[in-house]
């Protein structure tokens, strides 16, 4: 019994040796981790709150890494280094302020993770920790087909089963005409008046009635059921901006871009038949004779309302003309290019064993134009352009962010065949002398008469002034 115990004793202390030892040499316990969460203030900031105790040791420096999920060239995060006092308890704080950083959009999920330098040099790092960032001024419903997702807060659901159905026919219209499908989940957001969705959304025009995110598979539309032109304009503004989600997702690279007039032709291809607007204007244009070139469509559209009408309108025709004569097969070969970093001219060189001005022609020889001379296919004439206000970016953007304006209120006849809007890209400069409209800027009648009262009631007062000092004095 005694030898026993002896023995027992002996035991225990070469156990509680064998501990000391351990912890002398490294061996401590674990950290542990008390809380780590994100509390989103819509839409303004994001608190990251941390707290982590290390009983043995100290917790001498912190670093948080956070971001957004999105399609990019390049791994995008921030990191921060998070002031702290070393101690084995530390509770530690990070306001990512939004507004002032970047533009994100409702739907985005943003991740982050804390990385703890001990006092031993130990670098310690959190299991990336995620969040899906929701506009939470509104109750959300949903519904989802074929991998989209309708989201709305007003309206009956048969309203966000038709808009719906409009996002999956765009989508699966651009898939039949390009030969390629995107298999991603893709998200839509209904709000119900343009100023809901600007609110929602700082940084985008109170006039845009519609943006696509396509690097996050994302889009926002303002429309609503109230009468049949607003679920119209929705129908139609969904599927153009669903067209640029798909084809953004679809030539995706780190090189090149795709010219703006295929991106906006395809995008009037997932609409579905040429918009009466453009028929007329377009029409007009071959009459004439006022085609532009496909050099003058490559970039940034005018700001002036009739000439970036006409570069829509071309570029819905030139896009079905490509389509008619050629299939669906060597569209997907030519934005298999494009996602390959492929220039613009090889491109089409590869996709179609034709230059592109060869296919213009061919084109332009179709509507009875003669045809362009290399030396006539020269670059654009610099012209105002129009763009999105956003605010400052912390971030490169990789894939441009498209905007659809909203219908203005109109007092035509229904008879009247409605003007088109003209949608604004992201990636356009504002002009210093026009700002974007859905409207010709002009002044309204009551003002220019108003003025030309005014300017005749100063000359006269001038004559009259001119005239007593002609007077000789009595």
């Amino acid at each position: 019994m005694n030898t026993f115990s002896t023995h027992s004793r002996l035991l225990l202390l070469i156990f509680l040796n064998f501990v000391t030892v351990g912890s002398v040499f490294g061996q401590r316990e674990p950290l542990t981790i008390l809380s780590n969460d994100a509390l989103v203030n819509f839409p303004e900031h994001i608190d990251f709150e941390f707290s982590a105790s290390l009983p043995d040791s100290e917790i001498i420096s912190a670093t948080l890494s956070y971001g957004v999920e999105k399609l990019a060239c390049a791994n995008i995060q921030r990191q921060v280094d998070v002031p702290i006092e070393a101690a084995s308890l530390v509770e530690l704080s990070w306001r990512w302020n939004i507004l002032e950083d970047t533009l994100l959009p409702p739907g985005s999920i943003v991740w982050w993770e804390w990385k703890l330098t001990l006092a031993d040099g130990t670098v310690e790092t959190t299991p990336r920790s995620q969040l899906r960032y929701i506009d939470s001024w509104y109750v959300w419903q949903s519904v989802e087909r074929d991998g989209i997702q309708v989201n709305w807060f007003r309206g009956e659901r048969a309203f966000a089963e038709r808009m719906l159905a409009a996002a999956v026919d765009a989508r699966d219209q651009l898939g039949e005409e390009t030969g390629l499908q995107i298999t991603e989940p893709i998200e839509l957001f209904l709000y119900e008046e343009t100023f809901d969705l600007s609110r929602s959304l700082p940084g985008i025009p109170a006039w845009a009635g519609g943006v696509a995110f396509p690097e996050q598979n994302l889009v926002m539309v303002a429309t609503n059921s109230r009468s049949p032109e607003a679920i119209e304009y929705g129908e139609r503004t969904i599927k153009h901006e669903i067209g640029h989600l798909v084809i953004g997702r679809l030539t995706f690279n780190c090189q090149t871009n795709l010219p703006t007039w295929l991106n906006e032709g395809l995008a009037q291809v997932a609409e579905g038949p040429p918009d009466p607007y453009y028929e007329t204007l377009f029409a007009e244009a071959i009459t004439n004779e006022r085609i532009l070139s496909l050099a003058q469509l490559e970039g940034s559209f005018s700001v002036h309302r009739s000439r970036a009408s006409l570069s829509y309108a071309q570029s819905d025709y030139f896009t079905r003309y490509l389509l008619d004569q050629y299939g669906p097969e060597q569209m997907a070969n030519l934005l298999t290019a494009f996602k390959q970093g492929v220039g613009n001219q090889e491109a089409f060189q590869i996709a179609y064993e034709e230059d592109l001005l060869t296919l213009e022609n061919g084109w332009r020889t179709s509507l009875g134009l003669s045809p362009l001379t290399a030396a006539e296919q020269t670059a654009p004439t610099t012209v105002p352009t129009a763009a999105l206000l956003v605010a400052p970016t912390i971030e490169p953007t990789d894939l441009p962010v498209t905007a659809t304006p909203a219908p203005t209120a109109k007092t035509a006849t229904p008879a009247a065949v409605a003007e088109k809007p003209v949608e604004i890209s992201a990636d356009q400069p504002l002009s210093e002398t026009e700002l974007p409209s859905t409207e010709i800027n002009q002044p309204a009648p009551s003002l220019l008469v108003g003025a030309g009262i005014l300017i005749v009631l100063l000359v006269v007062i001038s004559l009259i002034y001119t005239a007593k000092r002609k007077e000789p004095d009595q």
